[in-house]
């Protein structure tokens, strides 16, 4: 999966545990970046989904209302 730095991640687990993160705030470069924990599992927790969030700034000009129907 390819994120940018303006996304966020989402991992999900098997207990229902949700984390939310800003690719931003996960070292990239140096001798922090092995190892990284973004998740803490409980005992016989797994992680399930891994979904990328992309964060989309929306100005008005870019939502045209659409005529009933067409949705």
């Amino acid at each position: 999966m390819e994120v940018r730095e303006e996304d966020d991640i989402m991992l999900m687990t098997v207990g229902g545990m949700v984390v939310r993160i800003a690719v931003s705030e996960i070292p990239s470069i140096g001798r922090a970046t092995q190892g990284v924990r973004i998740i803490t599992l409980r005992e016989g927790d797994k992680v399930t989904s891994v979904a990328k969030v992309v964060k989309r700034e929306e100005t008005s000009s870019e939502i045209e209302p659409q005529p009933a129907g067409t949705l």
